[in-house]
């Protein structure tokens, strides 16, 4: 079972991106009581993207220069902290690769992906995603499109770890039929929890969300794990 003791956390270097900013939290977790792969059990990177409310939304609301200049570039910061975070596990503490799983949430899902979709991590969990910044601004968007910010539509397909899926029934800011298609590009996907009368921020609030979670670390990657030795 998860450890319900305060986590472990890991001290990251600023990287160049938001992280100076402080724009949003990277947080890397050591779930003790985790024993899913080797005895030092597995952490938990988590990636919250809570960008200010003054920043600019994702999707190409507008077409103008500027305008792609602020998505193209909050982009990149955010993949540069993230893999800020991935790095100082692996150099500055040593860990493996095999011995993290990446949590993503919402914005933060755009960042996570790609980190797993080039990384051998123990799995990858997507909460409240995106298929795309254009699929959030135009739903009827059915495939990505050059310069289109986080296309985890495209990525998704390449996460070669088990990945579970977590989204709200009634998310009004990512909609319920993202994560639907993400589900489908999986190469390993793991029973996703659809939560009913759940919106973007409150999924965490139902009894549903922490026994799913248990259930995919404690048992499920436990025994993906064995099956792959």
């Amino acid at each position: 079972m998860v450890n319900e003791k305060k986590p472990v956390m890991f001290p990251i270097p600023e990287s160049t991106g938001f992280m100076k900013k402080r724009s949003y939290s990277v947080q890397i977790l050591a779930l003790q009581e985790v024993s899913v792969v080797g005895a030092a059990g597995t952490l938990l990177l988590c990636f919250d993207c809570s960008v200010p409310q003054e920043s600019k939304p994702i999707g190409p609301i507008k077409n103008s220069p500027s305008e792609k200049r602020h998505i193209a570039s909050l982009e990149k910061n955010l993949y540069a902290d993230i893999e800020a975070a991935w790095l100082a596990l692996m150099t500055r503490y040593g860990i493996h690769p095999e011995n993290v799983s990446i949590y993503g949430h919402s914005r933060g899902t755009g960042p996570s992906v790609g980190l797993a979709a080039q990384s051998e991590s123990a799995a990858a969990t997507i909460h409240s995603p995106l298929t795309s910044g254009m699929g959030v601004t135009f739903p009827d968007t059915k495939k990505t499109y050059c310069l289109d910010a986080f296309p985890n539509i495209d990525k998704n397909s390449k996460i070669t770890s088990p990945v579970l899926i977590i989204h709200g029934a009634e998310d009004e800011v990512n909609d319920f039929s993202h994560g639907l298609p993400l589900f489908e590009h999986c190469q390993r996907p793991m029973e996703p929890l659809w939560v009913k009368g759940a919106g973007h921020n409150d999924v965490e609030l139902y009894g549903w969300y922490l026994e799913r979670l248990n259930q995919f670390v404690s048992q499920e990657l436990e025994r993906e794990h064995k099956q792959g030795e």
